[in-house]
């Protein structure tokens, strides 16, 4: 569901007939990644996962402070997971757009559900994200301890890929299957790292965010099968009024940026709630817009 950082890139058996499993052999472990590997990002729908090799984790990016007025907030070093506590539950539909020269070409909706749940008996949030009518469906679950948003589960399926990951306070364990076979990984995980685009939007509905905003943060990539703590920073770039519905609504503009990624952020005032996003992407630029 791609795509998707104060110290502030599932596993599911398909189950087949029993007739088609006894006439196909099952598929043998693969030492090396295919060369037509497709990456993947979290922030953008689509794409596949490959087994292959853990990517060691970069030095954080330097916390550079932008010139800002007085009052601006702002953090150093990694980002400090909000107060879980005051997340709200709730659903928010997304209509996906891609603007590709002066074609508009509708990619479906995302839908993200953050929901109190419970894992092993303890008592967490569950952010749920699914991606429907785009060419390739994904979704996936994200528990979260309930006071201070630590990743604790996530499983997610992206077309025939199958991905399931459990963390413990500083490294991530997986296991992959798609319909090239079957591996596993293990890497690091920075402090504050965060998972998935629907725990992206979450965390910046608690942010102090304002004039001036700044933090370091890291994201998790998944590209060529291999996981990956991107490092990021989330700044503050201007206010905007933006039509929503009958009434305009006034933003935050807040932009991400992890390597080569960059990807704006429409935060309404009040409530503090996304309502808008835009990356650019090679088929063109894509946007995500609140419709309930």
């Amino acid at each position: 569901m791609i795509p998707m950082r104060s110290r502030l890139g599932l596993v599911v058996l398909v189950v087949a007939p029993a007739v088609a499993a006894a006439q196909r052999p099952a598929p043998a472990r693969r030492a090396a990644v295919r060369p037509d590997t497709v990456e993947h990002s979290p922030f953008i729908p689509g794409g596949h996962w490959r087994p292959g090799p853990p990517a060691p984790i970069p030095e954080p990016a330097p916390d550079n402070r932008a010139a800002a007025p007085a009052a601006a907030l702002d953090s150093a070093g990694y980002f400090a997971r909000p107060n879980g506590l005051l997340l709200r539950p709730g659903t928010s539909v997304f209509q996906l757009l891609l603007h590709r020269d002066t074609s508009l070409v509708p990619l479906g909706t995302r839908t993200v559900t953050i929901a109190e749940s419970t894992l092993a008996g303890v008592a967490d949030w569950l952010i749920a994200e699914t991606r429907a009518g785009t060419a390739i469906a994904t979704s996936d679950s994200l528990h979260l301890h309930r006071p201070d948003l630590t990743p604790m589960r996530w499983t997610a399926t992206n077309g025939l890929a199958q991905l399931a990951v459990s963390f413990t306070a500083d490294s991530m364990f997986a296991a992959l299957q798609d319909y090239q076979g079957r591996g596993s990984f293990a890497a690091g995980l920075p402090p504050g790292a965060l998972i998935t685009t629907g725990m992206v939007d979450g965390v910046l509905e608690l942010l102090p965010l304002g004039a001036g905003y700044h933090t370091a943060a890291s994201v998790v990539s998944i590209e060529s099968g291999a996981p990956r703590a991107v490092p990021a920073t989330i700044d503050v770039e201007r206010e905007e009024q933006i039509p929503l519905g009958a009434q305009p609504v006034d933003c935050w503009v807040v932009v991400l940026r992890a390597g080569t990624l960059e990807k704006r952020y429409w935060v309404a005032k009040v409530p503090q709630r996304v309502v808008r996003t835009e990356q650019q992407t090679s088929a063109g630029l894509l946007t995500e817009m609140l419709v309930e």
